[in-house]
């Protein structure tokens, strides 16, 4: 597998062009197996419910690192989005400290 440049960069992986149409995210060393399978699954499922996201390719491992390979997505970052708009950020954590508190209050 021959990858191209770099895309993007976080805290557990860098993003790398494959393709037109393919990225591979490339995990850190660091970054244990399970949680890139986790990842993985996870992206799994959220393509069989029909969830607008990225298409999930296969778990491949490159030189010692594991990575997941996506459907590559034209547009803004996360990042780009939320500092575009700062109060969308507080609308998120309100929604999901909300959220928090009524599984809390479900599960005992």
């Amino acid at each position: 597998m021959s990858i191209g440049k770099l895309i993007g960069r976080g805290n557990t992986a860098e993003v790398f062009e494959l393709s037109d149409k393919e990225v591979l995210k490339l995990f850190y060393e660091r970054v244990p197996l399970e949680h890139i399978e986790k990842e993985y699954e996870t992206s799994r499922v959220i393509n069989q419910l029909g969830i607008r996201s990225p298409n999930v390719g296969e778990l491949t491992e490159l030189d010692n690192k594991w990575g997941i390979i996506y459907e590559k997505i034209i547009g803004r970052s996360f990042t780009q989005v939320l500092s575009s708009q700062p109060l969308l950020l507080k609308k998120c954590s309100l929604f999901c400290g909300f959220t928090s508190f009524i599984s809390r209050k479900e599960n005992g």
